[in-house]
C-alpha cells in the first residue's frame, strides 16, 4: 500500500505542477496579446492625430493642399476660405456698380 500511496502523490505533484505552467504560460500569452493591442491601438491613435493635425495646419493657408493615399490623390482646401473668397469677391462687384 505505501507503493500506491506515493505513486499517487507523485502523480499528483507532477499533475499539479503541469497545471502551474500551463496557467503560467497562459496568464504570460494573455498579458502579451493584451500590451500587443494596446500598442497597436495607441499607435493608430498617434498616427490620426498627426495627420489630422497636418490636414488641419495646411488647410488654415487657406490654399489647396494635396493628399495621396496609395495611387490615389485629391487636393483639398478649407471650405471657410472659400466662403470668405466668395464674400469678398461679392464686395469687389458690389464696389465696381
Amino acid at each position: 500500500m505505501p507503493f500506491i500511496h506515493k505513486q499517487k502523490s507523485k502523480s499528483l505533484k507532477f499533475i499539479l505542477f503541469a497545471w502551474l505552467i500551463f496557467t503560467s504560460i497562459y496568464f504570460v500569452w494573455a498579458e502579451y496579446q493584451r500590451l500587443n493591442h494596446y500598442v497597436y491601438g495607441q499607435g493608430i491613435t498617434s498616427g490620426i492625430e498627426e495627420a489630422a493635425s497636418t490636414i488641419i495646419e495646411l488647410a488654415q493657408k487657406c490654399e489647396p493642399f494635396p493628399v495621396f493615399v496609395g495611387d490615389r490623390s485629391v487636393d483639398l482646401v478649407n471650405v471657410a476660405c472659400l466662403s470668405s473668397a466668395i464674400s469678398e469677391g461679392e464686395m469687389a462687384v458690389n464696389e465696381v456698380e
